[in-house]
C-alpha cells in the first residue's frame, strides 16, 4: 500500500498485463476491440490494470489535454483510460499504443468483471472469437461520464451509460462484489 492524498491504496504495476490468448481485432461495437482467441473459463484472470495514480485534478487536467489535441477525433470527449481508485485518486492507463487492454469495450451484458482494483476476470465461460468486454459504469462515478452504448439489441442495453450507474439496484444486485473497490465502498455508503 501507498499512501495517496492522506489515504492508503494499492500501488500499480507500471505496466498493463493481458491475458495471452487475447488480441486486437475490428469490433462491431466500435472500431477496435479485444477478443479471445480461444475458450476462456470463468474466473480466469483475463488483464492486470497498471498506470500511474492521479488526483482527481490531474485526471481533469489530463482530459482538457487531450481535448486540445489537434488530431483527436472527439474533442468533446477526450479519450483517457482510467478507473477510480478512492474518493480522489484514478489509475491512469498506459497509453493504447503502449498496451492493448485498453481496446477492451463497453458492453452492458460484459464478459469481463472486477477482482479487487486492478483485475479484470473472466464474468462467464468465453468462447473463442468472443469479445472480452466490461460495464464501464463499474469502474467510474464521475458524474461528467457519459456515453452511448453500442451493444445494440441485447436485453440488458441500458443505451446510455453514465457515471451514476453505480446506483442502479438492478446494476447492483446483477455484478455483486464485482466493482471496482472504490465504487464497492460507494455502494455500502451512498451520499
Amino acid at each position: 500500500m501507498a499512501p495517496h492524498d492522506g489515504r492508503m491504496e494499492p500501488t500499480p504495476d507500471p505496466c498493463c498485463r493481458l491475458y495471452p490468448l487475447a488480441e486486437v481485432r475490428p469490433s462491431p461495437l466500435a472500431g477496435a476491440g479485444l477478443f479471445a482467441r480461444a475458450s476462456i473459463a470463468a474466473g480466469t484472470v483475463v488483464a492486470r490494470l497498471g498506470g500511474r495514480v492521479v488526483s482527481d485534478w490531474e485526471l481533469h487536467g489530463l482530459f482538457a489535454a487531450a481535448a486540445l489535441e489537434p488530431e483527436h477525433p472527439y474533442p468533446e470527449h477526450p479519450y483517457i483510460d482510467s478507473i477510480a481508485l478512492t474518493e480522489t485518486a484514478h489509475l491512469v492507463l498506459p497509453p493504447r499504443d503502449q498496451q492493448s487492454i485498453g481496446y477492451s469495450n463497453h458492453h452492458c451484458d460484459p464478459t469481463l468483471w472486477w477482482e479487487g482494483p486492478f483485475t479484470l476476470l473472466a464474468r462467464r465461460d468465453i468462447s473463442a472469437d468472443e469479445e472480452l468486454t466490461s460495464d464501464y459504469a463499474t469502474s467510474t462515478w464521475d458524474p461528467q461520464f457519459v456515453l452511448e452504448c453500442a451493444c445494440g439489441p441485447s436485453a440488458d442495453c441500458r443505451g446510455t451509460v453514465t457515471g451514476n450507474d453505480w446506483r442502479l439496484p438492478e446494476l447492483q444486485a446483477r455484478y455483486g462484489e464485482h466493482w471496482v473497490p472504490a465504487l464497492l465502498s460507494r455502494i455500502a455508503s451512498p451520499a
